[in-house]
């Protein structure tokens, strides 16, 4: 069925773009009728279901495998993604906000799930769905309520929670595959080097095996102090703190502790970190620079935002001459850009009534595309486009 979905992508599909391409809206309307039962199933689920529970997931327990549940779950999130397209471009915003509000519903079954995989996927399936919330507000001026539903879903998802319980799972699983190699039977041993997170080559083990225990006590204390180091970071808050937070001084200690210790397994010459040189280096794109933490942060922001700015539009009449006009009435604090050590997002007002929000990490990045922004790391709204 994926590979079917992809099939389907021609070069005139551009997720970018404010209207799907005349030439594949033949094609995405049959995919759309072809499932009709199906995401009836999901509206469905999302009507009945409570807010922001999450599911039960029978796992395979075959960690270098996708698990079918988030394949499943990333099918689905594209459809009703297509489905909320094809209502905005037939002028049904309220179908359009639908499908979007029950894209994130979908995402919330992910919630509390202890693994890596996870998460990813979770924020994923929020960028689906945040797209098409950009392209919304650049085809319609939406009324009050659905500014409210849309903001109120975006807040719903505790990016820095989910990232700590990932991580906590990631800290559990690492301890028991290393006990496993020294005390484990060589079935379970099989068992790690098959499906495993990563599979060990049999010489590694065997150093796991044999190492002397001051060399294994060296090594999973580093293993433990940087999973540890970073489930703190990301209990207090990070990375959405404000420079101005009681705690803020403090997540930088810790973050520059990280620092020292990925530089510290960083030096292949030293055999005595077999674990955390096999398996925390893919976890310095979860809190790093430009890191899968800051990127879905700063989505969050975006988007919460813009709908406060198009409710004080609606109030007002005109747009806020800084964000500072939308605390408290449309915002509860000013929206943090992640890579601006707390500082607040960028916002420029044009002409026309459009507007510009930005982190200072767009400066780094070629734009892909002119509208409806540049890239992920900023969101444009013109008033101009609507109607066309």
């Amino acid at each position: 069925m994926m590979a079917k979905a992809k099939a389907r992508r021609s070069k005139n599909f551009n997720p970018s773009a404010i209207r799907i391409h005349p030439s594949v809206l033949p094609s995405a309307r049959a995919q759309l009728i072809g499932h009709n039962v199906h995401i009836n199933q999901l509206l469905n689920l999302y009507a009945t279901s409570p807010a922001n529970q999450p599911a039960r997931f029978a796992w395979n327990n075959r960690l270098s495998t996708f698990p079918t549940h988030l394949a499943s779950l990333k099918f689905d999130v594209r459809l009703l993604g297509m489905r909320s397209r094809i209502f905005a471009d037939a002028g049904h915003t309220g179908e359009a906000i639908r499908s979007i509000l029950a894209a994130h519903r979908l995402a919330h079954l992910l919630n509390s799930e202890p693994c890596l995989i996870s998460v990813l996927l979770q924020q994923s399936l929020y960028s689906i769905a945040d797209a098409q919330i950009e392209r919304l507000l650049n085809q319609f001026a939406l009324n009050d309520a659905q500014l409210v539903a849309l903001h109120q879903s975006i807040a719903s998802f505790n990016v820095p929670a989910q990232y700590a319980n990932a991580l906590i799972g990631n800290r559990c699983q690492g301890i028991a595959e290393e006990e496993a190699f020294r005390n484990g039977s060589s079935t379970e041993i099989r068992y790690i080097h098959e499906y495993g997170v990563r599979p060990f080559e049999k010489d590694l083990a065997q150093q796991i095996k044999n190492r002397s225990a001051a060399d294994r006590d060296a090594d999973m204390s580093v293993y433990l102090e940087f999973h540890n180091s970073a489930i703190k970071l990301f209990k207090s808050g990070y990375p959405q703190l404000p420079a101005s937070h009681e705690k803020y001084n403090e997540n930088a200690k810790t973050s520059a502790r990280i620092s020292e210790l990925n530089e510290l397994i960083d030096d292949k010459s030293n055999p005595k970190y077999i674990i955390s040189q096999m398996l925390l280096p893919a976890l310095t794109d979860l809190g790093g620079k430009d890191s899968k933490s800051q990127q879905w942060s700063l989505l969050q922001q975006l988007a919460g935002t813009a709908m406060a700015i198009e409710r004080y539009r609606l109030a007002n009449h005109t747009l806020p001459q800084s964000l500072n006009q939308l605390v408290p009435h449309f915002l509860s604090a000013m929206p943090v850009d992640p890579y601006s050590e707390g500082k607040p997002l960028r916002y420029a007002a044009g002409a026309n009534g459009s507007f510009m929000l930005s982190s200072i990490e767009s400066n780094n990045k070629k734009p892909l595309h002119p509208h409806p922004a540049p890239n992920i790391y900023t969101f444009g709204v013109n008033p101009a486009l609507r109607g066309r």
